[in-house]
């Protein structure tokens, strides 16, 4: 029997006027031992891989280790390093939890308030389902008990 979504509306990071479309948005809460932070995810269906902005990093106290390779991205190749941290999403059918998450950490500097969720972790352990007409998004949770 078919699994239902449960469906979330796309959001916005600003005020409603803004002219930016909806876009797959959920909270997250990362933490580092002690230290926690929130943050809006995003839902990259394209992205192979999670990002971290660099100050989610340093007010983790996560010193990202060096990355030998670059990232490849729409922009072209970035230089990156990794962290681990614990992520944790919260949807309207319950909370779920990624212990120890690799996050790839861009090497330059620019702020964003968006962590990028791709298909690692996110995408191993859920559905991800997209209704852009009807502007929301949906999360099927896999036969695993979280």
């Amino acid at each position: 029997m078919p699994i239902a979504p449960t469906w979330i509306s796309l959001g916005r990071l600003t005020a409603d006027d803004d002219a930016s479309p909806p876009m797959p948005l959920l909270r997250v809460m990362l933490q580092a031992g002690p230290r926690r932070i929130q943050a809006f995810g995003l839902v990259d269906s394209g992205s192979s891989a999670s990002y971290l902005a660099p100050q989610f990093a340093e007010s983790l106290g996560l010193p990202p280790t060096p990355r030998h390779r670059s990232s490849t991205t729409m922009a072209g190749p970035m230089r990156v390093g990794t962290v681990h941290a614990d992520l944790s999403v919260r949807t309207p059918g319950g909370e779920l939890s990624f212990p120890r998450v690799e996050f790839l950490v861009p090497r330059r500097r620019q702020k964003t308030p968006l962590v990028v969720l791709g298909h690692e972790p996110l995408f191993s352990e859920v559905e991800i389902r997209f209704q852009n007409w009807r502007h929301r998004f949906g999360i099927v949770r896999g036969a695993r008990a979280w």
